[in-house]
């Protein structure tokens, strides 16, 4: 018995390594999870809108937000940025449809939203995920390019109402738990941290995201590539504020696609049924949102694989997706490397001139 609790205890401090145990964090994954469900059986039954699957990516990517380092948070304030995220990210996710095919106005937007992000306060988790979460949906719009502006605006909906539905089953479950006097939260509201910082420290890099952002949009754009929206999105993701997290989260991105992506393909090889991919989502949503705060290689893994998933609903060549996936993060990260390293060579050099100089 001691042997096995042991064993136990070993494992269970292997997951926390990889996986928040966090009970509201849990919480909203397990919501995720249940709405994803619901909305992939839906689609796979009856209907078969691309709706849906837009409200799945903007569930997903909003319950990942209020899981990126907020823990700490109270939930009411959690609750009212996710719904800030969800209608911010709505809006420029429409924004992205509309200029995905438009390299000066997508630069534009990029120019416009991105220095939001760089200059988000890292320690104010909800609004460094508020701004980070609001790019991400204008790169993930951009995989859906529209010119009719109905459809813009539909997907801008769907795209939000998938945000919203975490934020109101947080409100109905926080109601609930209030009237049966079972929320015992001792955490405060946070409101003394300031939305914004600049640091000299990190203009380098911040240019040097900005940049590559730019870059691979245009190479997007411009050779017309399949799915190219995960170049800048690799390339925005992977740039940190220094060159040793740089490549460390570099290292993690890789190995995290190569291993969702090979799943993927191992799960397209042997299964083919819509309902058993359907049923998947509820695992895998899971697993993405308890892990995008503990260890970054694993919820890389998750996301490409919950993606590759909602894909392989639909049926659309999911396997040359995964392929893409894999060689734009891949082209991504070797446009990255490239401009870090160049970084690095200009910085020691300039380092060591200042230091014969002084």
């Amino acid at each position: 018995m001691t042997y096995l609790r042991r064993i136990g205890m070993g494992l269970k401090k292997i997951l926390l390594n990889y996986f928040d145990d966090d009970r509201q964090i849990n919480l909203i994954a397990l919501q995720t999870s249940f709405f994803g469900l619901v909305l992939a059986l839906l689609y796979v039954s009856k209907f078969h809108k691309i709706e849906l699957i837009i409200i799945m990516t903007g569930l997903l990517m909003n319950s990942v937000m209020l899981s990126f380092n907020s823990s700490q948070y109270h939930p009411v304030q959690r609750i009212n940025y996710g719904l800030i995220t969800s209608i911010a990210s709505g809006i420029v996710y429409g924004i992205g449809c509309f200029a995905a095919n438009n390299i000066w106005l997508s630069t534009l937007c990029i120019l416009i939203i991105l220095p939001w992000v760089i200059f988000s306060n890292q320690s104010h988790g909800l609004i460094a995920g508020l701004f980070l979460y609001t790019f991400e949906g204008f790169i993930l719009g951009s995989g859906m390019p529209a010119n009719d502006l109905n459809t813009i605006i539909r997907y801008s909906l769907s795209y939000t109402f998938g945000g919203s539905l975490i934020v109101f089953s947080g409100i109905i479950r926080l109601f609930v738990l209030e009237k049966a006097g079972l929320n015992s939260n001792q955490k405060s509201i946070i409101n003394n941290l300031p939305y914004l910082e600049i640091n000299i420290h990190k203009v380098a890099y911040n240019i040097i995201m900005i940049f590559t952002v730019m870059l691979c949009n245009y190479i997007s754009i411009h050779y017309h590539l399949t799915n190219g929206y995960w170049l800048p999105l690799t390339a925005f993701l992977i740039i940190k504020s220094n060159h040793a997290l740089s490549i460390s989260r570099i290292t993690l991105r890789i190995i995290g696609t190569l291993i969702g992506g090979g799943v993927a393909l191992a799960c397209c090889l042997l299964i083919h049924s819509q309902l058993i991919f359907a049923l998947m989502i509820f695992p895998v949503f899971y697993l993405t949102v308890i892990a995008v705060s503990r260890h970054y290689g694993s919820f890389t893994a998750l996301i490409t694989l919950s993606v590759l998933l909602i894909i392989a609903l639909m049926r659309n060549e999911t396997i040359y997706k995964i392929e893409y996936r894999v060689i734009y993060t891949l082209f991504a990260v070797l446009i990255v490397m490239l401009f870090l390293y160049i970084l690095k060579f200009i910085l020691t050099k300039t380092s060591v001139a200042f230091n014969k100089l002084y």
